[in-house]
């Protein structure tokens, strides 16, 4: 599964990489501070984001609230559109755990309610999908190892809800 870019606000111009500035009507990827700081002039709310390793950006979901903490831009693999997260967005875990898990959705995928995540193989063979809950979009999908055995891994996906 090939990694999506995840932006996630900060509180100063980054020092390098990718910058990225957005405000209420307007976004923009930099590579230059010098510039970022020129463009964030012109905006009246600009909000910084710097890039982030993938693992990092679980920081941001506060699962037991089942919402977003800062602002977050995700750029998924296949760079059709971007998705953006603001404080407070619903966003909602969904473990998939089991002999076998294959996953079937990644991040920036619209699911319809019943449209399966990942499939679930059982010890004896059979096969069940783990279905949405509901209209989604999926913002984030994370490996964990397995309960019993270290040797096949679970995952954790996390769904915004779509209206």
């Amino acid at each position: 599964m090939a990694l999506p870019r995840i932006y996630v606000e900060t509180d100063e111009v980054p020092e390098s990489g990718k910058i990225l500035l957005t405000d209420p009507e307007f976004e923009v990827i930099v590579r230059s501070r010098e510039l970022a700081e020129k463009i964030a002039e012109e905006l009246d709310e600009p909000i910084f984001y710097e890039q982030v390793v993938y693992e990092e950006a679980r920081s941001v979901f506060d699962v037991p609230e089942a919402k977003v903490t800062r602002h977050v831009v995700i750029e998924p693999v296949d760079r059709r559109s971007l998705v953006f997260l603001k404080p407070g967005d619903r966003v909602y875990q969904i473990p998939v755990e089991g002999y076998v898990v294959t996953p079937i959705a990644d991040v920036g995928d619209r699911l319809r309610k019943g449209d399966p995540l990942a499939a679930v193989t059982t010890r004896s063979g059979n096969v069940r999908y783990v279905e949405a809950p509901q209209d989604c979009l999926v913002v984030y999908v994370c490996e964990q190892p397995a309960i019993r055995t270290q040797r096949r891994p679970n995952y954790e996906y996390y769904i915004a809800p779509t209206e």
